[in-house]
C-alpha cells in the first residue's frame, strides 16, 4: 500500500513539473509581420513602419512618411539576444530612411514584449545611437499583423 501511495505521489510530482509552460523567447516571438499604428517624430513628420522578421534571420522594413517625406524600404539581417532582449539590425539604414546621415554600422534596440495580452505588441528603444540622431531617442511600438502568435 505504501508503494502504491509513493508511486502515485511521484507520478503526480512528475506530471505537474512536466506541464510547466515554457517562456517564449524574443527569437521566437519576433517572427512574423509587425506594423505601427502611427508613428510621430515631430508635429510635421508622421509615418508608418512595417517590418517582417523571418526565421532565417532576414528582415524587410518599409517606412511611409506623411506628408511628402521620404518613403522607402530596406532588407537585411538581424540578430536577437534572448538573455538581454536585444535586437541588432545589420545596418542603421532605418535612420537614413528618416533623412539623416549615418555610418552604416549595425543598430541595436532594447526590446520589451508581452505574450499575455490579446494582441502581441513589442516596443523597440534605440540602444546604440548614431551621431546623426543626437538627443532624439524614439520608441517604436509595433503590433503583430500576422505570423507567429504567443
Amino acid at each position: 500500500m505504501k508503494k502504491i501511495l509513493f508511486i502515485s505521489m511521484a507520478l503526480s510530482v512528475l506530471l505537474l513539473n512536466g506541464c510547466k509552460k515554457e517562456e517564449t523567447g524574443l527569437s521566437e516571438f519576433i517572427l512574423g509581420d509587425w506594423a505601427t499604428d502611427k508613428l510621430t517624430f515631430s508635429e510635421n513628420q508622421k509615418g508608418i513602419i512595417h517590418i517582417t522578421f523571418q526565421d532565417n534571420n532576414e528582415y524587410e522594413l518599409s517606412i511611409e512618411m506623411i506628408p511628402g517625406h521620404k518613403n522607402g524600404s530596406i532588407k537585411g539581417q538581424f540578430e536577437v539576444d534572448n538573455k538581454t532582449r536585444m535586437l541588432t539590425l545589420d545596418s542603421d539604414a532605418i535612420i537614413r530612411l528618416l533623412g539623416l546621415e549615418t555610418s552604416g554600422d549595425p543598430i541595436m534596440f532594447n526590446v520589451e514584449f508581452s505574450t499575455t495580452s490579446d494582441v502581441d505588441e513589442m516596443t523597440l528603444r534605440l540602444a546604440s545611437l548614431p551621431e546623426a540622431v543626437g538627443e532624439f531617442v524614439p520608441s517604436i511600438v509595433l503590433k503583430r499583423v500576422s505570423g507567429q502568435t504567443s
